[in-house]
């Protein structure tokens, strides 16, 4: 049998400074919306009547099957 090829420990974090928070910093292409900037829940509006709708037909197709047999 070979021996294991024995592994290097991954680098350790830097330590944390005492003032840093936990919020995302600053910038341009932050994957993250600014704080003051409201949430936009009216643009998935469409998507969650559409999925509720599908889901609604799916129950009532399965209904349909199951009292079929």
């Amino acid at each position: 049998m070979s021996q294991p090829v024995p592994q290097s420990q991954p680098p350790e974090w830097p330590p944390r400074r005492a003032g840093a928070t936990s919020t995302p910093p600053s910038g341009g292409n932050s994957p993250y919306p600014p704080p003051d900037e409201p949430q936009r829940t009216g643009q998935w509006r469409s998507y969650v009547l559409f999925g509720g709708i599908t889901l609604f037909i799916g129950c009532i197709a399965l209904i349909v099957v199951a009292l079929s047999r």
